[in-house]
């Protein structure tokens, strides 16, 4: 009897990050939630960060910014401070991929 042997191979290809979907300026009011949202997919799943002014945000410490599972950041509510450019940067073993992303803030108006 002849023996066989079959052999399994799993090849796995790195895809470097791509982000899609970003909304390259969101508008909200002040007092209100907003959300910037980041998709990015590649192979292996990419690690979504959140920065601003250079120093990253999102579950660091203020609990009205978070990043949900889906890597979208949520301000509840956002503040006039809050305003200004985010970058999403989405890195994985392949190499990384970022968006700038605006937030603008629109104050109170007093009407009279």
């Amino acid at each position: 009897m002849r023996h066989v042997t079959i052999m399994t191979y799993f090849i796995s290809v790195a895809v470097v990050p791509i982000i899609q979907g970003a909304t390259p300026t969101v508008s909200a009011r002040d007092g209100s939630p907003a959300m910037l949202a980041c998709l990015a997919t590649g192979n292996p799943p990419p690690v979504v960060t959140w920065f601003f002014d250079s120093a990253q945000v999102g579950n660091l410490g203020d609990p009205r910014v978070r990043q949900t599972s889906n890597d979208s950041l949520v301000f509840s509510p956002v503040r006039a401070a809050d305003e200004g450019g985010y970058i999403c940067q989405a890195t994985n073993t392949a190499g990384a991929e970022s968006a700038t992303l605006q937030l603008i803030v629109h104050g109170e108006h007093a009407w009279t």
